[in-house]
């Protein structure tokens, strides 16, 4: 079983948000508005967003 980990910078601001994943499902920590940015990195790894922490 392998773990999917990705941390997101918001550039100009100090602020990081995580995504991490296994077994095709995704937990996304501490968002930013933009949820694009997860929606490419879900679809790109292949995971199922399931949770989201905020």
């Amino acid at each position: 079983m392998s773990m999917y980990f990705q941390a997101i910078k918001t550039a100009g601001l100090a602020h990081v948000s995580y995504v991490l994943g296994s077994q095709g499902e995704a937990l996304v920590v501490d968002p930013r508005r933009d949820v694009g940015v997860y929606l490419d990195v879900l679809r790109s790894q292949g995971l199922r967003l399931r949770y989201v922490l905020r």
